[in-house]
């Protein structure tokens, strides 16, 4: 049995056997994945380049001037390249006697973690954090490897154990807030300065903007309608038994040429209807940048996606909150629960949820089947008289949010890039070692009606990566 799938198990089982006991309610569902392979033919990062064109470099000088048995070296890592120190060390007086198939051999060691010893400080830094990492969430992303030396301080990183083992600290774990309990959900936001390096770095960057959003001012800009739009001739008088919008025009955000009037006291929620997707904290951003510059206004988001928007879980987002999640991914934030708001009565508790909050508008955040229920939710808030404008946003890393109005999806290019980084290191380490036959399965999409998913993401990673054959489920 695989170490993580016993860990679930016995975990599992304890859980079952308090459940028994009647001192566990919850839930416990286990996802396993194993990493190894789609490490080893990556590209390399800054530090492993120079370091190891450091070794080749060396190696000629060591074989240039007739030394035999020696292992190529390169040390003083923790200073600039500039001021490394190169070498060549005695195979030999690396040896140690070891048992090997019934007699005795000279080997190098491997090396283990050392528990206790010289090179024991990775772990003993990590004990220092361990109970503390049981209790709270502190997970860092890395992010991936950067290639730019001007300005990003993270590209030159070298790794954290080898930075202890060389007398470097371990940074101290950030204390956030501490968790609120919102409904089923902890509300926990985390604070900048616990993000890592890479993440604070970005955080410092401007969003690239549209010329007319350069102000980010309601003032600065107006909607124009553009053109009419329509259904499908033949699905016309169906639709309409649904919908009284069915013949809105399609509008265009424009700059202004002189400052336009600014609506006073709005205020705004935000619900993660869909799945995860990188960029959606952005968003956020966006929303909060923009209504700011409406006095007396703020954006509420609702804590548990839809669940939290019936049970009324929400919390202002400010400028300051919104900057520790800049350029992060998934839904922390906020979290989400089920996509969907069908029903009429959860229409009705929507409706409700938003009026009682004193809402002015409502931004659903989903895929085809959220931004399809949030046309119902317009329509049924109209239909009580509702003052509450809604607004869906398409977000997605399956892509399935497309069309001609609909250029791109939130998450999709973020998605298929880090999966495709995989996906080519994995081709790499095939050609390599020219005794495998890699079988990838990617994510896929959304089943339209229940019928076929959707496989935008697999396309996208084949036409960047250019695997030997690739299956689409459509």
């Amino acid at each position: 049995i695989e170490t993580e799938k016993l860990l679930a198990a016995t975990v599992t089982a304890e859980l079952e056997r308090r459940r028994a006991a009647g001192s566990y309610a919850g839930s416990f569902k286990a996802q396993f994945h194993a990493y190894g392979y789609e490490g080893r033919a990556g590209l390399p990062t800054i530090f492993d380049a120079a370091y190891c064109y450091a070794l080749g470099a060396t190696s000629v000088a060591l074989l240039a001037n007739g030394l035999s048995g020696y292992i190529a070296s390169v040390r003083n890592l923790l200073a600039p390249a500039s001021e490394w120190q190169c070498g060549g060390v005695p195979i030999t007086s690396l040896c140690v006697i070891e048992r090997r198939k019934g007699k005795d051999k000279p080997v190098i060691r491997k090396a283990l973690v050392e528990l206790d010893g010289p090179l024991s400080q990775p772990y003993a830094a990590y004990s220092k954090i361990r109970d503390a990492l049981r209790m709270v969430d502190a997970y860092n992303v890395p992010g991936p490897t950067q290639y730019d030396m001007h300005g990003c301080p993270s590209s030159t990183d070298i790794p954290i154990t080898l930075e202890l083992e060389l007398g470097r600290s371990l940074k101290a774990l950030t204390d956030n807030v501490s968790p609120k309990t919102m409904g089923s959900f902890l509300y926990a936001p985390q604070a900048l300065a616990s993000r890592s390096e890479l993440q604070q770095w970005r955080s410092t960057r401007a969003h690239r903007v549209p010329q007319m959003l350069m102000e980010k001012s309601i003032a600065a800009v107006e909607v124009q309608e553009i053109s009419a739009t329509m259904c499908a001739e033949h699905d016309m008088s169906y639709i309409r038994k649904f919908f009284s919008t069915v013949e809105a025009p399609l509008v265009e955000v424009k700059a202004r040429d002189d400052k336009g009037e600014v609506p006073t006291g709005q205020t705004i929620g935000v619900v993660f209807s869909g799945r995860q997707a990188p960029g959606c904290h952005d968003l956020l951003c966006g929303l909060v940048d923009v209504l700011r510059t409406s006095p007396s206004s703020k954006v509420l988001g609702f804590v548990g996606g839809t669940h939290g928007l019936f049970g009324r879980q929400a919390v202002e987002l400010t400028p300051e909150l919104c900057k520790a999640y800049i350029g992060t991914g998934g839904l922390e934030l906020l979290g989400r629960t089920v996509d969907r708001l069908k029903s009429e009565e959860e229409l009705e508790s929507a409706r409700k949820a938003c009026e009682e909050l004193g809402l002015t508008g409502l931004v659903l955040v989903g895929g085809a089947r959220t931004n399809t229920d949030t046309a119902y939710v317009a329509e049924h808030f109209k239909k009580k008289g509702s003052k509450v404008s809604v607004v869906g946003v398409p977000c997605g890393i399956e892509g399935n949010m497309v069309n001609e109005f609909v250029e791109a999806s939130i998450g999709f290019d973020s998605a298929s890039k880090a999966v495709a980084q995989l996906v080519g290191n994995t081709e790499i380490d095939g050609s390599s070692a020219r005794k495998y036959y890699y079988f990838l399965r990617l994510m896929d999409g959304a089943s339209s009606g229940g019928r076929v998913s959707t496989s935008h993401l697999a396309l996208e990673v084949a036409l960047q990566t250019k695997p030997n054959m690739l299956l689409l489920t459509e």
